[in-house]
């Protein structure tokens, strides 16, 4: 069986993608590489190196906890902005620890 892959520039990938549309496309550079395009800003996915991946990107738990922290962090800046919770930092402003 022979595979053919075709590597992809999130460049030109992005191109093609409104605004508002989520697209995660093999990069065709590894095994486990991914680009990952909202229409706007581009990012990369990969395994780490021990895992048989590039090391290209960030790998899929990395960024799952950075999407939840980001999140977390956004409401409760902007509930404090709301003045709906007063907000006490422990750690610089925006830094949340998960792990």
């Amino acid at each position: 069986m022979t595979t053919v892959t075709s590597r992809r520039e999130a460049h030109d990938l992005q191109a093609s993608v409104s605004e508002g549309t989520v697209v995660v496309a093999s990069a065709g550079a590894g095994p486990f590489e991914q680009a990952l395009l909202d229409g706007r800003h581009a990012l990369k996915a990969d395994e780490p190196a021990a895992a048989g991946g590039g090391d290209a990107g960030s790998g899929p738990y990395e960024l799952l906890l950075m999407s939840l922290g980001a999140c977390s962090s956004m409401t409760v800046h902007m509930y404090a902005a709301l003045r709906i919770i007063e907000a006490r930092a422990k750690f610089a402003p925006g830094d949340i620890f998960l792990g």
